[in-house]
């Protein structure tokens, strides 16, 4: 099966994707703490402890359209450019990844479901990124794919 992540461009073939608790950049740091700051205040049980959007966790889809959705759309146009002048972030990338383990090696057995969205997601250690692809969907095809991965009904 063939894995994808969405994000900032910039990384290279054979390079590690990690998740935001092991990254070490201003960046990192500021969305830790206002990840800590808004899980202190949430009141939604899953986001509040974690659950949800666990930042020891990288995310990961097996649909290339969503990780294509999710560098087109995340984040939205309206933070974007502040986010890319605060930070110095590049553009946006969705890249084809190899799932590893804690340890670095080569993932053995089927990767964690995401419990934030329903099918085709899911949470693990690290990533090496294999290929690079620029995002070449319109922000309108973007949205159509986020909203149909977040309505998708739960298999249970």
């Amino acid at each position: 099966m063939r894995y994808w992540h969405g994000g900032w461009s910039g990384r290279k073939v054979g390079e590690l994707l990690l998740p935001i608790a092991k990254q070490e950049s201003f960046y990192a740091e500021c969305m830790r703490a206002g990840i800590q700051q808004a899980r202190a205040q949430s009141k939604v049980p899953d986001f509040a402890s974690g659950r949800i959007y666990d930042i020891n966790k990288l995310y990961v889809t097996s649909n290339r359209d969503f990780a294509h959705a999710w560098a087109v759309c995340m984040p939205d146009r309206q933070h974007l450019e502040n986010l890319q002048m605060l930070f110095g972030l590049g553009k946006r990338a969705y890249y084809e990844v190899e799932l590893l383990d804690a340890l670095g090696k080569p993932l053995t057995v089927p990767p964690d479901p995401d419990p934030d969205y329903a099918v085709e997601s899911f949470q693990v250690e690290i990533a090496r990124v294999i290929a690079v692809h620029r995002p070449q969907m319109s922000p309108a095809a973007g949205q159509v794919h986020m909203l149909r991965m977040a309505t998708v009904p739960r298999v249970t």
